[in-house]
């Protein structure tokens, strides 16, 4: 968990709307803003943006180790 990490900068609403425009998930977008995914969530709901079902997801370690091992 990120402590202390509670207000919300302009620049990261700006990248919060346009990751969910995007379509990402808000687990993907928790980690690209080093946010947690509950933050990410809640942050939406008051904003009133709404997290698409797309699964539009970052690679996660495991399927880049993955990856590589198959190469």
């Amino acid at each position: 968990m990120i402590k202390g990490k509670t207000s919300w900068t302009d620049e990261e609403m700006a990248m919060l709307r346009k990751l969910v425009g995007e379509g990402y998930s808000g687990t993907a977008i928790g980690v690209r803003m080093n946010r947690t995914r509950n933050s990410i969530i809640g942050r939406c709901g008051r904003s009133g943006l709404q997290l698409g079902s797309t699964n539009k997801a970052l690679p996660t370690a495991r399927s880049i180790t993955r990856r590589k091992r198959l190469d």
